[in-house]
């Protein structure tokens, strides 16, 4: 092969990977365009519309289970009073010791009561 032969070899497989890439938007990018979405470069969204704010409740009570033999406590969560009430009992019924929480914010609980296993008959 000649010189001449090979720089159009390698001019042609530099344009054949040229198309393959920008068919794929992997190619130089045309600065002097605008970007698609909205408008004015380097513009950001508002924080505020970034990152939705969740107005959900917290979980206001938690319980954390503990059976003989166990190795790891199981949590159970609920806002509802009643229901962390009648959860508890059953698990107390059951040979499990169960402590009672309420969340007092930003992820802190604060242990209010201590259920003990019934001793059986």
């Amino acid at each position: 092969m000649t010189a001449p032969e090979v720089i159009a070899t390698v001019i042609g497989i530099v344009a054949a990977a040229l198309v393959v890439l920008s068919q794929h938007g992997l190619g130089a990018r045309n600065t002097t365009q605008t970007p698609a979405r909205g408008g004015v470069m380097g513009h950001r969204t508002k924080p505020s519309r970034r990152h939705q704010i969740s107005y959900a409740a917290p979980e206001k009570y938690r319980l954390v289970i503990t059976y003989p033999g166990q190795q790891r406590p199981r949590r159970f969560s609920t806002s509802d009073l009643a229901r962390a009430r009648s959860v508890a009992r059953r698990n107390t019924a059951n040979g499990a010791h169960v402590d009672f929480q309420i969340h007092r914010g930003w992820g802190t609980y604060e242990t209010t009561h201590t259920y003990t296993p019934e001793p059986t008959p």
